[in-house]
């Protein structure tokens, strides 16, 4: 079952960011689970600002096209991406979790 959910043109997904980790990255952890890493700390939207600048650098699309749905001061957050057409975003994220 995939993690990313489509809304028409936009992808929507839930992911738990760790803030204050030694790089910035996604990844699946053991259970299935998205799990964002930034270097940020969670101090004045520190951390939000770099989960959207690093995905947004990842996926190429503008940092205006993700959201922070629900979540901006919890460690659960619903992302909504747009900017490309959903399967474009969603075969990036994968790949982009996948990475070593």
């Amino acid at each position: 079952m995939s993690p990313f959910r489509v809304e028409g043109m936009r992808v929507t997904f839930r992911a738990t960011v760790k803030p204050r980790a030694s790089r910035d990255r996604l990844r699946i952890d053991s259970a299935g689970n998205l799990r964002l890493e930034v270097r940020a700390a969670p101090v004045d939207g520190n951390a939000n600002a770099a989960l959207i600048k690093f995905l947004a650098q990842r996926l190429r699309v503008p940092q205006n096209s993700i959201e922070i749905a629900m979540g901006s001061r919890s460690r659960q957050k619903l992302f909504r991406i747009t900017g490309h057409p959903p399967y474009v975003i969603t075969d990036r994220l994968m790949k982009i979790a996948l990475e070593k």
